[in-house]
């Protein structure tokens, strides 16, 4: 009897030194950001208010700048998860990629504005009228075809206008949209931060026509989660507790961003990764904080299945099933 209770005190003491080892030796996971960019603050948060360490992880920020680059990271397992959209989600699945499945959200309204030229009028009133005041202009997407100018004539045709007898320009992202809005190259452009805070709260140039970030019913695009992290099927079913705590991390990153008390924590995190003045970079933070929630329920992944079949090419049929990592992606 003796004999079996030191047995049993043994592998106690066994079962400590194993729990106590694997406390002290976090499982190392790499983030995909996009360097610089508001959309990635809430990784920046997890980072800098040591939350994913709390859960048992050690983050390594990866950068990489676009959409498609992300992807193309993920499969080359570059990444453990990936920010991206749902349209490259679904177009690259439908190509024939391998298996992935959002399991957190990150936006859950479009992050995007309609900036017009401060010295363009623009029709005070209705959704539609507004609108009707960008008709004929010169109007500026990152790249003629992009998801962006698809979802820039949506607004045309929801509103009941044609969105050919507009002008269409691919002028790129934030660094090289600037000027042509400034120097009247384009008198619009499909805006995501920091264009909205730089042209309209510094230099003054812009103003916004229509704030998708605000759900505007009449857009056709409200409560539309824009982007998500995404994992690779493989890895859901082999390393489903990395992910079960790498999901946990970010649903606490998104609660501490959004508690009052938390917001000047909240934007020193931001600044070490954001590069932009600190009062603007207040602004930008607070005008878009709205715009973050980790959950992605079935219908609000069906709007972006519906978009992409009747604006943006998909054949597939996809269902909400199939694009959302089932237990694991919150819902609510």
């Amino acid at each position: 009897m003796k004999m079996k209770a030191v047995r049993r005190s043994l592998l106690a003491a066994i079962l400590l030194t194993a729990n106590a080892a694997w406390a002290q030796s976090p499982e190392k996971v790499r983030i995909h950001h996009y360097p610089g960019a508001l959309l990635s603050i809430v990784a920046y948060v997890g980072v800098g208010q040591k939350i994913f360490q709390k859960h048992g992880l050690e983050p390594e920020l990866v950068g990489v700048a676009t959409g498609p680059d992300a992807l193309a990271a993920l499969l080359a397992s570059g990444v453990d998860v990936m920010l991206n959209s749902g349209d490259n989600l679904m177009r690259a699945i439908e190509k024939g990629s391998p298996e992935m499945k959002i399991v957190v959200g990150n936006s859950r309204q479009m992050p995007f504005s309609v900036v017009a030229r401060s010295d363009i009028p623009v029709a005070a009133g209705s959704y539609a009228q507004a609108m009707k005041s960008l008709v004929g202009r010169k109007l500026g997407v990152i790249q003629r075809g992009s998801s962006t100018e698809i979802i820039f004539r949506s607004l045309f045709t929801t509103a009941g206008l044609d969105p050919d007898q507009a002008t269409w320009i691919g002028v790129g992202g934030v660094g090289t949209a600037l000027a042509p809005l400034q120097n009247g190259a384009i008198d619009a452009y499909l805006a995501f931060e920091p264009f909205q805070t730089i042209t309209v709260n510094q230099t003054k140039t812009g103003r916004i026509v229509v704030d998708l970030r605000k759900g505007q019913v009449a857009s056709g695009f409200a409560d539309f989660p824009y982007n998500f992290y995404i994992a690779r099927g493989q890895d859901i079913k082999a390393r489903p507790r990395l992910l079960r705590r790498l999901v946990a991390a970010f649903a606490e990153a998104h609660a501490f961003m959004q508690i009052p008390g938390n917001f000047d924590a909240t934007v020193e995190s931001a600044s070490k990764h954001i590069k932009m003045e600190r009062a603007l970079l207040r602004q930008m933070v607070q005008d878009n904080l709205v715009t973050f929630g980790p959950a992605v329920s079935d219908a609000a992944i069906e709007k972006w299945i519906v978009f992409a079949r009747q604006a943006l090419g998909v054949k597939r049929q996809f269902r909400p099933a199939e694009l959302l990592a089932k237990g694991l992606v919150p819902e609510q």
